[in-house]
Protein backbone atom coordinates (compact mmCIF):
# COMPACT_ATOMS: atom_id res chain seq x y z
CA UNK A 1 0.00 0.00 0.00
CA UNK A 2 1.49 3.47 -1.01
CA UNK A 3 0.48 7.03 0.58
CA UNK A 4 -0.10 10.29 -0.74
CA UNK A 5 3.19 12.45 -0.56
CA UNK A 6 1.46 15.28 1.38
CA UNK A 7 -1.28 14.13 3.45
CA UNK A 8 0.48 10.57 3.79
CA UNK A 9 -3.23 9.12 2.70
CA UNK A 10 -3.86 5.27 2.37
CA UNK A 11 -3.53 4.83 -1.31
CA UNK A 12 -5.00 1.46 -2.07
CA UNK A 13 -4.21 -0.75 -5.34
CA UNK A 14 -5.63 -3.06 -6.69
CA UNK A 15 -3.32 -6.08 -5.47
CA UNK A 16 -4.17 -4.94 -1.76
CA UNK A 17 -6.99 -7.15 0.40
CA UNK A 18 -9.68 -5.25 0.84
CA UNK A 19 -9.78 -4.17 4.34
CA UNK A 20 -11.62 -1.17 6.03
CA UNK A 21 -8.32 -0.60 8.11
CA UNK A 22 -6.70 1.35 5.42
CA UNK A 23 -9.99 3.35 4.69
CA UNK A 24 -10.57 3.93 8.56
CA UNK A 25 -7.05 5.28 8.97
CA UNK A 26 -7.77 7.87 6.14
CA UNK A 27 -11.41 9.03 7.47
CA UNK A 28 -9.81 9.21 11.33
CA UNK A 29 -6.67 11.58 9.83
CA UNK A 30 -8.88 14.32 7.86
CA UNK A 31 -11.07 13.83 11.19
CA UNK A 32 -7.87 15.23 12.96
CA UNK A 33 -7.67 17.64 10.15
CA UNK A 34 -10.74 19.21 10.06
CA UNK A 35 -11.04 19.39 13.85
CA UNK A 36 -8.18 21.17 13.88
CA UNK A 37 -8.42 23.40 11.00
CA UNK A 38 -12.17 24.75 12.93
CA UNK A 39 -10.64 24.98 16.01
CA UNK A 40 -8.01 27.49 14.67
CA UNK A 41 -10.64 29.28 12.61
CA UNK A 42 -12.78 29.50 15.62
CA UNK A 43 -10.19 31.06 17.86
CA UNK A 44 -9.49 33.46 15.32
CA UNK A 45 -13.30 34.11 14.78
CA UNK A 46 -13.91 34.85 19.02
CA UNK A 47 -10.33 37.17 18.62
CA UNK A 48 -12.16 39.05 15.77
CA UNK A 49 -15.51 39.25 17.48
CA UNK A 50 -14.23 40.82 20.39
CA UNK A 51 -11.98 43.46 19.02
CA UNK A 52 -15.62 43.97 17.47
CA UNK A 53 -17.35 44.40 20.35
CA UNK A 54 -15.03 47.36 21.43
CA UNK A 55 -16.08 49.35 18.89
CA UNK A 56 -19.94 51.01 19.04
CA UNK A 57 -21.76 53.21 17.05
CA UNK A 58 -24.78 55.29 17.88
CA UNK A 59 -27.31 57.33 16.10
CA UNK A 60 -29.89 59.50 17.10
CA UNK A 61 -31.55 63.16 17.52
CA UNK A 62 -31.59 65.67 20.35
CA UNK A 63 -34.25 68.63 20.84
CA UNK A 64 -31.99 71.80 21.21
CA UNK A 65 -32.67 75.30 22.78
CA UNK A 66 -30.91 77.34 24.86
CA UNK A 67 -29.20 75.77 27.63
CA UNK A 68 -27.05 72.93 28.18
CA UNK A 69 -28.55 69.64 27.11
CA UNK A 70 -27.33 65.96 28.14
CA UNK A 71 -27.75 63.33 25.80
CA UNK A 72 -26.92 60.31 27.17
CA UNK A 73 -25.61 57.32 25.30
CA UNK A 74 -25.03 53.44 26.35
CA UNK A 75 -21.17 54.16 25.74
CA UNK A 76 -18.48 56.83 27.06
CA UNK A 77 -18.30 57.97 23.44
CA UNK A 78 -14.31 58.88 21.92
CA UNK A 79 -16.32 60.78 18.83
CA UNK A 80 -19.44 62.50 18.13
CA UNK A 81 -20.72 64.32 15.11
CA UNK A 82 -23.68 66.70 15.36
CA UNK A 83 -25.78 68.00 12.01
CA UNK A 84 -27.93 70.67 11.92
CA UNK A 85 -31.83 68.94 11.08
CA UNK A 86 -33.21 71.60 8.92
CA UNK A 87 -30.38 71.49 6.14
CA UNK A 88 -28.68 74.84 6.63
CA UNK A 89 -25.46 72.68 6.49
CA UNK A 90 -23.43 73.17 10.09
CA UNK A 91 -21.90 70.42 11.43
CA UNK A 92 -19.93 69.82 14.40
CA UNK A 93 -17.48 66.93 15.45
CA UNK A 94 -16.28 66.83 19.05
CA UNK A 95 -13.62 64.15 20.32
CA UNK A 96 -11.51 63.94 23.34
CA UNK A 97 -8.64 65.60 21.88
CA UNK A 98 -10.30 68.11 20.34
CA UNK A 99 -13.75 69.66 21.94
CA UNK A 100 -15.99 71.78 20.01
CA UNK A 101 -17.27 75.16 21.94
CA UNK A 102 -20.91 74.17 22.09
CA UNK A 103 -20.74 70.26 22.78
CA UNK A 104 -18.50 67.91 24.78
CA UNK A 105 -18.19 64.43 25.48
CA UNK A 106 -18.85 63.25 29.32
CA UNK A 107 -18.65 59.84 30.54
CA UNK A 108 -22.06 58.80 29.52
CA UNK A 109 -22.69 61.19 26.34
CA UNK A 110 -22.45 64.25 25.16
CA UNK A 111 -23.69 67.47 26.54
CA UNK A 112 -24.83 70.68 24.16
CA UNK A 113 -25.06 73.99 24.56
CA UNK A 114 -27.16 76.27 22.69
CA UNK A 115 -27.50 74.29 19.98
CA UNK A 116 -30.55 73.91 17.13
CA UNK A 117 -32.14 70.36 16.58
CA UNK A 118 -29.43 68.30 16.15
CA UNK A 119 -28.84 64.75 14.46
CA UNK A 120 -26.25 62.87 15.40
CA UNK A 121 -23.48 59.63 15.90
CA UNK A 122 -21.70 59.44 18.35
CA UNK A 123 -18.76 56.61 18.21
CA UNK A 124 -16.55 54.13 20.84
Amino acid sequence: MQQTQKYKLNLIESSDPFLPDALNQNTQKLENALSAAIEEHRAETDARLTVLEGHKIYFGFFKGGSGTHHIPLPFAPKAVICSTTNGSGYTYVSTKAKEHANFHLVEDGFEATNMEDKTFVAFC
